[in-house]
């Protein structure tokens, strides 16, 4: 086996590619200590300050080792840098690996969202649909399904949620789209690459479903580095807590409304126990908005808790978004193969809600 020596000295593969290499201590010091954990799968927590060169000090020992490694970071930034500038240096250096870059569902055009909303586009805002005409070409030819293609998309596009998908409302094996999905493809190539490179909220993401039976998106994999760890207690938290929100249940909303729509006779009474679950789980925001102050104040916990009015919409919108799973799972026959995971996406948010 290689050892590291042969890169990080003075004359080693890292002074012979790089400009202006000068040998650096700790950088020898952090890739050692990476490589020891590795070794003995241990762990190692390392804090690194400016100029240490540590991504090379966890790359290259990580490659070195064989093992499939994932490595996770918090922005965006450092993972197109690790996937643009860093794995291509690995070549030079002679480590030939192969690496793949993921990216969170909400990135990627879900097929049967695409299909099912032509069919019936509802556009949420006057200027989606001139964007929606560009995604209708760039859907025909696209071979990664990753919206960052779409130069002149804006961030905040509306729409888009209406061609994504999350965890919660994937069909996975099911869905007639399966062997050609974007996220399905990209999940094969990961399995065959030594490097993963990802983020922190797509790795508690993963994390999160994978007690569901389908839905993970990482392969499993032998070393795990977090860089930008001090992000870390926040996006578990968001992940392994419960929350709620308004949109979450107008997104399910929404999803059904289309589906009903495509369907010759729709059953009156899911309508109308539609429209009951958005009258009701409305009226509870907008109890909360007057309530809470933007960002929120711890002390408002109990408040709300001992509020009769808030806990007796609460309760409301529980059972109301019950009926709605029951009305959903008992009309299955008529809405079709999405039925399902709707049925279960208003149960989930109604324990979510009790909780």
């Amino acid at each position: 086996m290689t050892s590291l020596d042969a890169f990080f000295d003075d004359s080693g593969a890292l002074s012979t590619t790089l400009d202006g290499f000068e040998l650096r201590p700790q950088q020898v010091e952090m890739a050692k200590l990476v490589e020891g954990a590795i070794k003995t799968q241990g762990r190692a927590i390392i804090e690194a300050g400016t100029g240490t060169g540590k991504t090379l000090a966890y790359l290259i020992p990580a490659v070195l080792s064989g093992k499939k490694t994932l490595i996770s970071t918090a922005t965006k930034t450092l993972q197109e840098q690790l996937f643009g500038k860093d794995v291509p240096l690995l070549q030079e250096l002679g480590l030939g690996t192969r690496a793949a870059y993921l990216k969170g569902r909400s990135n990627y055009l879900c097929k049967y969202k695409y299909d099912e909303f032509s069919r019936a586009p509802i556009f949420r805002s006057k200027t989606d649909g001139k964007h929606f005409q560009d995604i209708v070409s760039w859907a025909q030819e696209t071979e990664t399904g990753d919206k960052a293609e779409l130069r002149d998309l804006p961030d905040d596009f509306p729409t888009w949620f209406d061609l994504s998908t999350s965890a919660e409302s994937c069909h996975g094996s099911d869905c007639r789209f399966f062997d050609e999905c974007f996220v399905t493809r990209n999940r094969r190539q990961a399995e065959s690459a030594q490097l993963l490179i990802v983020n922190h909220h797509l790795f508690f993401a993963d994390l999160a479903v994978r007690s569901g039976g389908f839905g993970e998106v990482l392969p499993d994999v032998e070393v795990v580095i977090f860089d930008e760890a001090h992000h870390l207690e926040s996006t578990a938290t968001h992940f392994f807590g419960k929350s709620v929100s308004h949109y979450r249940v107008l997104d399910l909303l929404s999803d059904l409304d289309r589906a009903l729509k495509s369907v010759t006779k729709p059953p009156l009474s899911l309508y109308e126990q539609v429209r009951l679950t958005g009258e009701h789980v409305g009226t509870l925001f907008k109890s909360l908005e007057k309530r809470l102050p933007r960002g929120g104040r711890s002390e408002l916990r109990r408040e709300l808790v001992s509020d009769a009015t808030i806990r007796n919409q609460i309760d409301t919108a529980v059972d109301s978004l019950k009926s709605l799973s029951r009305a959903i799972g008992n009309t299955s026959g008529t809405l079709g193969e999405g039925a399902l995971t709707l049925a279960t996406r208003a149960a989930e948010i109604s324990r979510d809600l009790s909780f």
